[in-house]
């Protein structure tokens, strides 16, 4: 008897109620496609790329102006102004001596022209005893040479031009450094070393 109640009450009791905790799902396909947060950075941690610092070039420190008494200012104007002086002239001096070497060279080469002229003439004279073909060929020797001169006279002139300009623009250089060293003179302060003609540093 009781045994069939036991069986009646177990028969009619519900069943357990799905939850939360007991129902598997399967994961979608966008899900399961979607990395894990933190994964590429981790791949690139352990990727073997190490940062390099490159290093900040060092910066030379700039000097600081020297003071210096008005004596010893006025002795080296004196000898800054005799350093110009003797650089300018130190210039004018070897394009003097090149424009010698050049003119030495023209006339060497002009020789040498007139030389090689003068047997072809001779050779040509020998094969040519007419006066018209003699003529002719007196005619083209004067205007070759007159093309030959015209040359070696433009190149003298271009030499020389050059040569000014390169005069005019040291002397427009050493005047402007002649003005900063001066100011800086004015200020009671040695000037800069980077004023002074090249050759004089």
């Amino acid at each position: 008897m009781f045994l069939l109640m036991g069986l009646a009450l177990a028969w009619s009791a519900p069943g357990p109620t799905p939850t939360s905790h007991n129902v598997i799902s399967e994961p979608s396909s966008a899900a399961s496609a979607a990395p894990v947060a933190g994964a590429s950075a981790t791949v690139t941690a352990t990727s073997g790329v190490v940062p390099v610092a490159v290093p900040t070039p060092a910066v030379a420190p700039t000097p600081e102006p020297v003071k210096i008494a008005a004596a010893e200012g006025q002795q080296l104007f004196k000898n800054f102004d005799r350093a110009q002086s003797t650089y300018l002239n130190a210039l004018k001096h070897r394009q003097k001596i090149e424009i010698d070497e050049l003119t030495a060279n023209q006339k060497h080469r002009t020789k040498e022209w007139e030389r090689a002229e003068r047997e072809k003439r001779l050779a040509y004279f020998e094969k040519n005893r007419a006066g018209k073909d003699r003529r002719v060929f007196v005619k083209e020797f004067i205007e070759s040479r007159k093309i030959f001169q015209r040359v070696l006279k433009e190149e003298l002139t271009t030499r020389k031009k050059d040569f000014a300009t390169r005069r005019k623009s040291a002397v427009v250089e050493l005047s402007e450094s002649r003005k900063k060293f001066r100011a800086a003179l004015a200020k009671g302060l040695r000037p800069d070393d980077s004023l002074w003609p090249q050759s004089q540093r």
